[in-house]
């Protein structure tokens, strides 16, 4: 805790608040030894929205519609797609206020693994805060953190394709089939083009920008996930370079335990990867509907319209279907948009059948719902408005991505739940969480991304099994919602937050053993086992192998437990509190027994067997007399009275020094 952190060195002189925080500060000289190591690739950038806020309107303007595009953010060095991961610290917006206090103090662009293995022993050696960014498209905000050397892996980008077989490193036996081995930084829309001449594919989502590496390593979801499992399941062997610089190949045959963690355990924990040889599959042909499934939002019925077509979302599914669906209510109609009315309910949504061209199965399957939907709500109406045979994954991710928003360069969170078959089928949670979803405010929504089949649920990763949750292997959907907010307002983001945890709720009570997709939800308050469920103690195992001195950290992550990111940015030891007992020595060598002398503090009996100290008229109990207090109490005249506090430092959310310090702000600690 930082009060703790401060008031120590104050009180001994010690240099205990540096020494339990990582290293903010970089020597030059040793700055520019590394860059010599880098081949001169180390940077100091400015906020990207600095051009906001030296008058050239013209280059704002310009800057404002790519900050909007997730391509900007990842082409950028130290950019990321949502604005409250850099604390607003530097908008596109004259008006705001601009530093660069929310990014990192430098960036090397690393382009070979030899430049991770120095950024690293640079980082261990100087006891560093590092940061590890690709494209900066991370809904958790692991790609930026202020107050430290930032590692972008966006030019370690080389992609081969191995045709026929695979060697991973220190195995027997080779992989036999086409595969890829990506660089960390390659994205899945460069990997996606490679491969479609070659009639091949991977499994990858609708964002082209996202990063292979990150994708992998949060398990990666799909539209034919249904067909061949996660991205996290199709995994030969990655490259890494360990917290000890060492650079190791992670396959079945060694580091086994780390290639297990890093399918599905997270990013930024474990070590840093290099690159990842993965699976291909012959791209499939994907039939796909797109159809609207409505009532007019005036009908009584309109939500247990919507309740009704998800909750056969699971026959769908065991018929190979998978989809792409959004849950409206009081909308305009899509086709025909009026906003003066009428307005409907309902269902939006792509459906799909994987490596098949049956149109007819597809549309039949959909009209056995309307049918079935129609003997209680006679006035709902199916209208399919396309059924397309594509001939690539690529070739429907492109037709489907021109109806996805991009919400880059906002504030905005998102949060989720697994869902399996039985809950879906329980159309009176279902109908709950639809309710909250959609009236949270006007045109809310609520997303289903109806990823689940026999080829996830039975999947046989390399080695037998990988990290992701658990329940991942009995999903059939994913389900979303997300949540814009005023940047600049943690009153917002806090009514953010606490909106979408209260929409998907009723999920999360109805089956607390379904997790959630660790790269698109929040981080709660039981994060750990939402992300990670049973597999988590064998990751914070694996952790401590491998970094046991924690030069990564990130959250929400693995093993995080023992720092944590302070309100300054910096990242700190988290300090157990301490007994008067233990303290009785430190306190004998500190002010405390001549302030007691000198009547400036005083002490009494509480009849409980304690002690309380008394500072001017203010008077602090203790029950197990813990260092935050006592040292408060004993420093309250001689620092906070005589001598400014530290940058940073807040008391019930103000500045505190010598001039507005009051006896109220000193009871509220």
């Amino acid at each position: 805790m930082i009060i703790t952190r401060v008031l120590l060195a104050l009180l001994f002189g010690s240099s205990s608040l540096a020494a339990d925080c990582k290293n903010h500060r970089v020597d030059r000289a040793k700055l520019a030894e590394l860059g010599e190591a880098v081949e001169n690739r180390v940077a100091t950038e400015k906020a990207p929205g600095e051009v906001c806020h030296n008058g050239d309107s013209g280059a704002c303007d310009a800057l404002k519609k790519k900050f909007k595009t997730h391509e900007f953010h990842s082409q950028h060095p130290i950019s990321v797609a949502w604005n409250q991961y850099t604390n607003d610290t530097c908008l596109p917006d004259p008006a705001a206020p601009c530093s660069n206090g929310g990014y990192p103090l430098h960036v090397v662009n690393a382009s070979t693994a030899e430049h991770v293995q120095r950024v690293v022993e640079f980082a261990r050696e100087n006891a560093v805060a590092l940061n590890i960014k690709n494209t900066g498209h991370d809904y958790h905000g692991r790609s930026n953190a202020p107050y430290t050397i930032s590692l972008w892996t966006h030019s370690i980008n080389s992609l081969v394709r191995n045709p026929t077989s695979f060697q991973p490193k220190g195995c027997d036996e080779a992989f036999t089939g086409s595969s890829i081995t990506a660089g960390a930084g390659v994205q899945m829309g460069r990997i996606y083009e490679f491969l479609e001449p070659l009639g091949e594919t991977v499994i990858g989502g609708t964002s082209t920008s996202v990063g292979l590496a990150g994708y992998v390593m949060g398990g990666g979801h799909s539209i034919i996930s249904g067909k061949y499992g996660l991205a996290a399941d199709n995994v030969l062997e990655f490259e890494v370079v360990l917290p000890n610089g060492e650079l190791v190949h992670a396959n079945e045959c060694q580091n086994d335990d780390l290639f297990w963690a890093l399918r599905g355990g997270g990013g930024s924990t474990y070590g840093i990867v290099t690159s990842i040889t993965t699976k291909t599959v012959p791209t499939p042909k994907i039939t796909a509907s797109t159809f609207t499934f409505f009532i007019n939002s005036d009908d009584p019925q309109a939500l247990n319209v919507t309740s009704f077509f998800i909750s056969k979302l699971p026959n769908m599914v065991e018929q190979a279907a998978s989809g792409y669906l959004t849950s409206l209510h009081k909308s305009p109609h899509p086709l025909k948009p009026n906003p003066a009315g009428p307005f409907f309910s309902g269902i939006l949504g792509s459906m799909v059948l994987v490596d098949s061209e049956d149109q007819e199965k597809l549309e039949n399957m959909l009209r056995d719902v309307e049918e079935e939907a129609k003997e209680t709500f006679p006035a709902v109406e199916l209208k399919i408005m396309q059924t397309t045979v594509y001939d690539s994954l690529l070739q429907y991710l492109t037709a489907f991505s021109r109806f996805l928003p991009n919400n880059a360069g906002s504030n905005m969170h998102i949060d989720s739940k697994l869902v399996s078959a039985d809950m879906l089928r329980n159309e009176e949670v279902v109908h709950e969480v639809n309710k909250r979803a959609v009236s949270r405010g006007p045109f809310s929504t609520m997303g289903m991304l109806v990823v689940g089949g026999r080829g996830l649920h039975d999947a046989q990763p390399v080695g037998g099994s990988n990290a992701v949750h658990p329940s991942w292997r009995k999903t059939v959907a994913s389900v979303f919602v997300t949540e814009n907010f005023a940047p600049l307002n943690p009153e917002a983001r806090h009514k953010a937050i606490s909106s979408l945890q209260k929409t998907l709720e009723p999920f999360v009570n109805l089956d607390p053993s379904m997790g959630s997709y660790s790269n698109e939800a929040l981080a709660g308050s039981n994060w750990k086992m939402d992300f990670w469920g049973d597999n988590y103690d064998k990751l914070v195992e694996i952790k401590r192998k491998y970094d046991p001195e924690d030069l990564l950290w990130c959250h929400p992550c693995v093993g995080n437990e023992r720092w944590e990111r302070q309100s300054d940015g910096l990242v700190c030891k988290v300090t157990e509190e301490l007994s008067t007992l233990a303290l009785s020595p430190l306190l004998a060598a500190s002010p405390l027994p001549l302030m007691l002398a000198s009547g400036i503090i005083d002490t009494k009996n509480d009849g409980l067997g304690g002690t309380i100290i008394v500072t001017n008229d203010t008077v602090l109990a203790f029950s197990q007399y813990t260092l935050e207090y006592v040292l408060t109490s004993a420093l309250y005249w001689w620092v906070f009275k005589t001598r400014d506090l530290p940058k940073g430092f807040r008391i019930n959310g103000e500045r505190v020094s010598a001039a507005n310090t009051t006896d109220s702000n000193i009871k509220d600690l």
